[in-house]
């Protein structure tokens, strides 16, 4: 019997474990629509999706205390953030989201099993801010859906970080001519 689903090639480095390090991300929109709000005279004025998830965005440890965002912009259509994730306290089973609770459970074998079905911390944190802002969407009436990944760069030092802090703080102004902006 063949699989219905091919099987997607990861974009993570399979080299690293996507835990306790500091990582630049950014989520787009679906098609890249401007459901977070718009930018007009260097401002960002959110939409009330945008502002949940501005609310989501800056207070992460009400769910995940091993995440931390010290830096983030919320555009039209994409946000960008610095992630810090922390000491791995998500080893047990019951630190983890349900479904990925189910997936540790019943899954037996190997250790390279388990690092296969077991999601990094990161990836975690990703899905359950995504979720949490389409449950709301949907509460809410409000059309809306996420590209299904995400891009992830492992931050690589202080030069690394004063150079994306500085992209993140100036990403509304530069707007005009940011590649996201369609």
């Amino acid at each position: 019997m063949t699989n219905a689903y091919p099987i997607r090639k990861s974009p993570r480095a399979n080299w690293f474990e996507y835990n306790e390090a500091c990582y630049f991300i950014t989520i787009c929109t679906k098609n890249m629509r401007h459901f977070f709000g718009e930018i007009s005279d260097n401002c960002m004025y959110l939409s009330p999706i945008g502002s949940f998830l501005s609310e989501e965005l800056s207070s992460p440890h009400r769910h995940h205390d091993h995440i931390d965002i010290p830096l983030f912009v919320v555009m039209p259509n994409h946000i960008h953030a610095i992630i810090t994730v922390g000491t791995r306290r998500a080893a047990s089973a019951r630190d983890l989201p349900p479904a990925a609770a189910d997936m540790a459970r019943q899954s037996a074998g190997s250790s390279a099993d388990m690092a296969r079905h077991v999601p990094t911390l990161l990836g975690s944190y990703i899905a359950s801010l995504k979720s949490a802002v389409t449950r709301y969407a949907h509460m809410n009436n409000i059309p809306f859906a996420w590209q299904p990944r995400y891009h992830d760069h492992i931050i690589r030092g202080i030069d690394d970080l004063n150079n994306i802090g500085d992209y993140i703080e100036n990403n509304v102004a530069h707007w005009s001519y940011d590649r996201f902006n369609q």
